[in-house]
């Protein structure tokens, strides 16, 4: 057996929230700590499991929302710190009937060494798009698709970079099914499973938009298993919780162009271009904090310990005539729950007090607390960020010409009129839309945030 590994009892303090996240340093989960290659990976491991394919339950899967994902976090190249979300009762929890959260024995592995230990020799484990029905794409390695490997969950990482804007604030997005599952809408129970297994890349501003001018804002990446099939679709003029049902015309599916193994590109008639690629890399602490992203515009410093102290370096640009600011405060999961500090009581997006809630001095981030800028400049800052928290921007119209202060939240159920005022045009980019309108562009005011690791010498 290794002669290192963890194991964890989590115990839930609410029965409200089902899921924990946790960060903690790779060499924890190392048999013989040392630096990483870009195959290792995370596997559960029992004496009786020495010999089966199970090994790969822990890697993270899109699907379930749970699992582990790996991050290079002092950018030597290597893989060294770990993010670990658990849900009770799945499959990542070894006693569901516990009332808590366990992990029996987790280890870090390389795989080339695991297969070479099994006496399978080298094993081709290069990414690769394959194509299949319904315009879907697997995502696969060549030892699988060659018959080498079966049934074995590889970690994959897909970026995606927008090349070409749409001429339309269109949202870009992918649905993911399993390796078994059909890939028609047909199979689909209704539009909340398609919502349920999509994941948002971003959105685009449009096309001639001069709000932001780098080429490399608009880039996103997602943690997915091998052998799972995609199929990328793009919602024009609107997000994907603004659809009304399957047959929403604005809802279109795209067949990606495979440009070689681990590399595609997708072309929209609206003008949208993305460029995709696959590959065994890891994530940076940017990719940490903005891993939840692709599910809703949060900020996740969940996975860091409560001693890291994170520099931040924000830029703000706006294209609008009224004042606007942007806060953050603190979520308990990434459908936007809140703690009411005084009733104590969790309140949902919707919920009565939800707004004041959030907006208390026990739930606001000071360090990141009214970002704004001039009309048509783009304003620089830093900041000193120490959190443990899920953070959601909140948007504050103050301009003269308005009645009142108007707060518009990252979730379209805590607003006034129930619309969606903020949205990621990348990874920790994100864009809000102000006063009400029928053509919004969401760059009135653009927030970007940059994250390392502060040197406390």
């Amino acid at each position: 057996m290794p002669s290192r590994g963890m194991q964890m009892d989590l115990r839930l303090q609410n029965s409200a929230l089902p899921s924990i996240g946790i960060g903690f340093d790779l060499d924890v989960l190392r048999d013989q700590p040392a630096p990483g290659g870009p195959q290792e990976i995370l596997t559960i491991l029992d004496e009786d499991q020495l010999d089966s394919w199970q090994w790969y339950d822990l890697n993270y899967d899109p699907l379930s929302r749970e699992g582990a994902r790996l991050y290079d976090l002092d950018g030597d190249g290597h893989a060294d710190w770990v993010y670990l979300a658990m849900n009770d009762n799945q499959a990542t929890d070894a006693n569901p009937a516990s009332g808590s959260i366990r992990l029996e024995q987790g280890i870090a592995a390389d795989m080339t060494k695991i297969f070479a230990g099994m006496g399978l020799g080298d094993i081709d484990l290069t990414p690769i798009f394959s194509a299949g029905e319904n315009q879907a794409v697997q995502l696969t390695t060549r030892a699988r698709r060659d018959g080498v490997l079966q049934n074995t969950d590889i970690p994959l990482q897909l970026n995606a970079s927008l090349e070409g804007h749409a001429n339309n604030v269109n949202s870009f997005g992918m649905v993911i099914f399993d390796d078994s599952e059909p890939t028609d809408l047909a199979s689909l129970n209704d539009l909340a499973e398609l919502q349920q297994r999509s994941q948002i890349l971003f959105s685009n501003l449009l096309q001639g938009d001069l709000t932001l001018l780098k080429d490399d804002d608009f880039r996103q990446q997602l943690s997915l298993v091998d052998y799972q099939q995609v199929r990328f679709f793009e919602v024009e003029g609107a997000d994907l919780s603004e659809l009304k049902d399957l047959d929403d015309p604005r809802l279109n599916f795209l067949e990606p162009k495979l440009l070689d193994d681990s590399k595609a590109r997708i072309q929209s008639s609206s003008g949208l271009i993305v460029d995709l690629e696959l590959s065994h890399s890891t994530g940076d602490l940017d990719a940490l904090i903005g891993q939840q992203q692709t599910i809703a515009p949060l900020l996740d410093f969940t996975g860091l310990n409560r001693d890291m102290l994170v520099d931040t370096s924000i830029e703000v640009s706006r294209e609008a005539a009224f004042s606007s600011q942007v806060s953050f405060y603190r979520v308990l999961d990434t459908n936007g729950a809140v703690l009411d500090p005084l009733s104590g009581q969790i309140l949902q997006p919707g919920d009565d007090g939800y707004q004041a809630a959030a907006l208390h001095e026990a739930n606001t981030v000071k360090a990141l607390e009214d970002l704004t800028t001039e009309n048509g400049i783009t304003s620089t800052s830093e900041a000193v960020v120490q959190e443990q928290s899920l953070l959601a921007p909140v948007l504050r119209l103050t301009s003269n010409q308005l009645a009142e202060v108007i707060d518009y939240f990252a979730f379209a159920d805590a607003n006034p009129n129930g619309t969606n005022h903020i949205r990621m045009l990348g990874s920790n980019l994100i864009g809000f839309e102000g006063l009400d309108n029928n053509n919004p562009d969401f760059n009135d005011l653009i927030v970007r945030l940059n994250f390392s690791l502060y040197d406390q010498a």
